[in-house]
């Protein structure tokens, strides 16, 4: 049986509505007995202006007049640049089905070659339906501890994903009598225990898969569908029509005295293709921005949250002491960046609006468990994005990676695609200097993906010059614009200052 991506009912299943007090320096949620898990540390002042820093022109038809982004400033740290490391993942079948490792003789050469070119290490994908293929807690690492040992003697380091999206054939999960949760950490913690003389050594970094893809998001819409050209009218649905989610929101509802708001998800959200500004929810002045649709939002992503802060729990507990660092995964959502309620984000569980930041509170949750943030889109130029006026890549990048410095977490950066053309190469640079160049925590680079083009004498020429350009710390010792410096929620027609107030940077639902 395939593993498929996370559904709703898996999520809701490990995110049963719970009471959390109050922690330390937590600070209490304007929900009525709802309480924040993750510390709010107030990001600074916010700024409205004109569009900026963006490969898009300013003007013209390209961008609408009411484009809206919101962005944090640098935090005040000392200029210590670093080189940011390069690792190359491997492709997704390096293990087959059988849990064997595919074509070692070619594998050996080429990790001697990235050896050869400085990349720092491989990156490779531990299927879960792969490993357990055979039955509950029936763990198969031998195609994997392969593929650990050789990049070992060849020199190079190992990050491996906790894979528990689709791949392969998996277990059938449903009469085992375990949580989503407590099988990832069976999993996890098996792990553990069979690469335990790697952990801190070969294998340095851990990803945890979260959901659809390995990012920490709701499915809002099939994964195949985000890489296909016309997303860029993809809205996605809310997942919250199960039980679980109901009862949750049901509860949630009848606490604040609004029972009428826990009957089901937003009226009037339209469907996967509409144009936002036909819907009642997600047009300019729709419902998203009144008491219910705030409420709303705030527990759904709130939601999320709870299963991201859950798995981080585990993977900290299983992991803490072997000397790897534990990241998780972002996904790069932007074909609607440009308007003010982005609603491809909003049903992926990102609270995030013109008006309010859906990043902050990830890269808290992330900074209270030491993780690191994986995020693509280092490689795409809004000017790729012609065909769509309101999508953002390097907006979405960037207020994703301020967020990432001003809560002070390392930051594993990647390609959206494969390809290695220079002009792709190029913006990698530059985006990388956002947060290299600031003297932030550790940031490292990943390439998907390790292929027979990659190896290719003209690709492989331009992607030797990349891995020496990342791994001199001069590449990033280039000074930002002050002016790009600053926080900014960009509108043509706008020009006056705000104050973030607390009840903009609460956590969602706590």
């Amino acid at each position: 049986m395939a593993i498929a991506s996370p559904s709703t009912s898996s999520i809701a299943a490990t995110l049963s509505y719970t009471h959390y007090d109050s922690p330390r320096h937590g600070r209490v949620s304007p929900l009525p007995g709802l309480r924040s898990s993750v510390p709010c540390r107030l990001p600074p002042r916010l700024t409205v202006s004109s569009r900026f820093y963006s490969s898009k022109p300013s003007s013209g038809s390209v961008f609408p007049e009411d484009h809206f982004e919101l962005h944090y400033s640098f935090p005040s740290y000392s200029r210590s640049t670093k080189a940011a490391p390069v690792f190359v993942t491997l492709t997704p079948d390096a293990v087959n089905l059988m849990g064997q490792m595919k074509r070692k003789k070619a594998m050996g050469a080429s990790f001697m070659a990235l050896m050869a070119a400085g990349v720092e290490g491989i990156i490779i994908e531990v299927w879960w339906g792969i490993v357990e293929r055979e039955g509950p807690r029936v763990y198969d690492w031998s195609g994997y501890l392969d593929i650990v040992d050789l990049a070992g003697r060849c020199g190079l380091k190992v990050r491996a994903v906790m894979a528990f999206h689709q791949c392969g054939r998996g277990p059938d999960d449903s009469p085992w009598g375990r949580s989503p949760i407590q099988a990832y950490s069976d999993f996890m913690r098996d792990f553990r225990e069979n690469f335990r003389k790697y952990l801190g050594v070969v294998i340095t970094g851990i990803q945890v898969g979260m959901g659809p893809a390995g990012e920490l998001r709701y499915p809002s819409c099939p994964s195949e569908k985000l890489s296909r050209v016309w997303r860029i009218r993809e809205l996605g649905e809310f997942q919250c029509y199960d039980k679980y989610m109901l009862a949750a929101l049901n509860a949630c509802a009848q606490e604040i005295g609004m029972r009428e708001w826990g009957r089901g998800g937003p009226l009037g959200a339209g469907n996967l293709m509409q144009n936002p500004e036909e819907t009642n929810f997600f047009k300019s002045d729709g419902s998203w921005n009144t008491p219910y649709g705030q409420f709303f939002l705030e527990w759904y992503s709130g939601m999320l949250l709870l299963h991201g802060e859950r798995l981080c729990m585990a993977a900290d507990t299983i992991f803490w002491g072997t000397g790897v660092k534990i990241s998780a995964k972002v996904a790069a959502i932007h074909w609607h960046y440009g308007t003010k309620s982005h609603p491809s984000e909003l049903t992926a569980g990102y609270y995030n609006t013109s008006i309010r930041d859906g990043y902050f509170p990830i890269a808290q949750l992330l900074a209270k468990y030491r993780m690191t943030l994986c995020c693509t889109c280092f490689d795409v130029q809004d000017s790729e994005e012609e065909v769509n006026p309101n999508s953002s890549p390097e907006g979405f990048l960037r207020q994703l990676i301020l967020a990432a410095r001003w809560c002070g977490i390392s930051l594993e950066g990647e390609i959206s695609v494969a390809k290695l053309d220079e002009p792709s190469m190029k913006q990698v640079i530059k985006s990388s200097r956002l947060y290299s160049a600031g003297g932030g925590q550790s940031f490292s680079f990943n390439v998907v993906r390790m292929s027979k083009h990659l190896f290719e004498s003209h690709n492989w020429t331009r992607f030797t010059r990349f891995v020496k350009q990342m791994s001199n710390a001069r590449t990033f010792q280039a000074k930002l614009d002050s002016k790009r410096s600053e926080l900014f929620l960009s509108s043509s027609s706008a020009s006056s200052e705000i104050q973030l107030s607390e009840r903009t940077c609460i956590l969602v639902i706590h």
